[in-house]
């Protein structure tokens, strides 16, 4: 029987050891292990609820901060990071940041999950790494099929998220004037 110890004291000796997530080789069997990071105590429990329920997930750490959130990355290196956008000490953003700005760090993919779905928020979790952004009205099973997705590499947003990347990427680079607008067909 495997004991995974969980809470703000988890250390890389609690955790019992869990096989990763080989992103090479496309094991889709293997546990995923799960960081939480949310400063509000009633979210972040209800999270982990959802994951302790959900098959293939298992949640190996949490955070109430951004320094723990990269504390508890550096330390257990989990294989998804979920993040609160809003946080003391650190944003969620720039978790990811830091995490990015290394030459050397864990191999962990990094999911926003936030009650604020603007453009500028979005586009700036995107652009410091995060593979998706999803919000907080999602349901528990979205939320886990998220942190899935980013787990075994790949991306998930929710529609207004994805808008929120288009309106970026076209404010980012100049192209805000053309959104929306069709171009003419060429003959």
């Amino acid at each position: 029987m495997t004991i995974i110890k969980t809470g703000l004291a988890t250390t890389a000796e609690e955790v019992a050891v869990l096989p990763s997530l080989d992103r090479g080789v496309g094991n889709h069997t293997a546990v995923l292990r799960v960081v939480i990071a949310d400063d509000h105590p009633l979210f972040r429990q209800a999270v982990r609820g959802a994951i302790e329920r959900y098959p293939g997930l298992a949640l190996v750490g949490e955070a109430e901060d951004g320094q723990q959130a990269l504390e508890l990355i550096d330390t257990l290196e989990p294989d998804v990071a979920v993040l609160d956008h809003r946080m003391p000490a650190l944003t969620g953003a720039e978790v990811c940041e830091v995490l990015h700005g290394r030459e050397y760090r864990p191999a962990t993919a990094l999911l926003m999950l936030s009650a604020f779905e603007d453009a500028d928020l979005v586009w700036g979790a995107v652009s410091s790494g995060a593979a998706g952004y999803i919000g907080k009205g999602a349901s528990p099973n979205d939320i886990c099929k998220a942190i899935e997705e980013v787990g075994r590499g790949g991306i998930a947003f929710t529609p207004s998220a994805s808008s929120s990347i288009t309106e970026g990427f076209a404010r980012h680079f100049g192209r805000s004037d053309h959104l929306g607008q069709k171009r003419p067909r060429q003959r």
